[in-house]
């Protein structure tokens, strides 16, 4: 479940990158109902401390507009979403294959930097 749950946060994040969505701007999508998900559920998955069920992955799958199923699958299956990157695909790759020390390195690196053609909403 483990690795799951890891491809689960990566998805989470492209998917999140692609449509330029952020946390907050999910919460006001929740609130006006037009998701049934909150961000900040979305931000405890990634940051580990919850797990999804299988109600709030279709949830995450509306909102991103994928079947269900793509946000578990693993590159060796299919990535999620239309554009492949070759540099977030190596990004992904390393954080898959990184110790939790690299993969903390990675995150924090990832929080501070900020993002290309990010909206403030």
């Amino acid at each position: 479940m483990k690795r799951t749950i890891e491809i689960l946060k990566l998805n989470i994040i492209k998917l999140m990158n692609e449509k330029d969505l952020s946390f907050p701007y999910i919460d006001r999508m929740q609130i006006r109902e037009e998701c049934e998900i909150t961000g900040r559920f979305m931000r405890l998955i990634i940051n580990g401390e919850r797990e999804p069920g299988l109600a709030k992955l279709d949830a995450m799958a509306d909102l991103f507009a994928v079947p269900t199923h793509s946000l578990i699958e693993t590159k060796e299956t299919k990535i999620v979403g239309e554009n492949q990157n070759t540099k977030l695909d190596m990004l992904i790759s390393n954080y898959s294959n990184s110790t939790a020390e690299g993969k903390e390195a990675i995150e924090h690196v990832g929080r501070i930097v900020p993002k290309h053609g990010q909206r403030t909403r």
